[in-house]
């Protein structure tokens, strides 16, 4: 559950959108996906501005934008389930 956690912070620290090569670990030969959080999705770019909501849709918008060649992008797909997974972990830990 740590590194759930840990995940579904980073990525919303990271405005909620991420292009898929950003969310990877390792380095040079071994670069490996990243597990992608609870209440995430892989969501192919062209796909993107149809299947998502709101704050979410506006960042993935200005995302694509500035990085036109992106295929993939890893977002929030339900920010509120997120959220309150985020307040009851927190709630756990202190």
């Amino acid at each position: 559950m740590k590194q759930q956690y840990q995940n579904t912070l980073q990525l919303l620290s990271m405005g909620g959108v991420v292009m898929a090569s950003d969310w990877t670990s390792g380095s040079g030969r071994y670069i490996t996906k990243r597990a992608i959080p609870p209440f995430c999705e892989e969501i192919e770019a062209s796909k993107a501005l149809d299947v998502l909501k709101g704050k979410i849709k506006t960042k993935a918008k200005k995302l694509l934008k500035e990085h036109p060649k992106t295929v993939k992008i890893i977002a929030v797909t339900n920010l509120r389930s997120a959220n309150k997974l985020l307040k009851e972990y927190s709630n756990d830990h202190i």
